[in-house]
């Protein structure tokens, strides 16, 4: 199993104006600090959280399919885009009347339509591509409140501490997060 990004999030859970209101900062001189705060609240919180906040599309490659459909390793996923097989000569893609998005489940997975197989594959290494996107939506209206307060705190905590501080400073918003925590037992 192979996990490639092939479009990364066009945008950020929190926009510059709002933290620089939320640090009362008035002047644009600190723009580029903040813009690299923002960027790291986000990935800080998608490690804490183990889910994608804003849009991006990513390609699973697998060397075979299993029977009852396929786990997707991220969350939360918005669509499977396509899927792809290795015909005789190239990639042919599998219709969508084949397959679902089956999100019941805590873990999404790709299932199959009733009386539906995967086509053949005619390679054992690489020959199946699932696309898919994943992320709360495509900008910083679809993501949960909780969690956009929870990255602003992050950045004051870092902004206000750039010298160093202890672990403590972040519990906040940890706490703001925990409810979107996937934890594996």
């Amino acid at each position: 199993m192979d996990v490639d990004l092939i479009k990364p999030a066009q945008h950020e859970p929190v926009v510059l104006s709002e933290v620089r209101e939320y640090l009362k900062i008035e002047t644009e001189q600190e723009d580029a600090l903040l813009l690299g705060l923002i960027s790291a609240a986000r990935r800080a919180c998608e490690t804490y959280i183990g889910r994608f906040l804003i849009a991006q599309e990513w390609c699973l490659t697998l060397n075979d399919f299993p029977e009852k459909g396929c786990d997707i390793p991220f969350s939360p996923v918005m669509e499977i885009t396509k899927i792809k097989t290795m015909g005789e000569d190239a990639f042919e893609e599998v219709p969508r009347n084949y397959y679902y998005l089956d999100k019941s489940s805590l873990m999404p997975r790709v299932a199959f339509e009733n009386g539906r197989n995967m086509p053949e594959v005619k390679t054992f290494h690489g020959g199946i591509k699932i696309y898919f996107k994943v992320g709360f939506g495509e900008d910083w209206n679809a993501v949960p409140e909780d969690i956009r307060q929870g990255i602003l705190y992050w950045i004051s905590a870092v902004y206000e501490h750039r010298e160093g501080g202890k672990i403590e400073m972040f519990r906040k918003s940890e706490m703001l997060w925990a409810a979107y925590r996937m934890v594996k037992l």
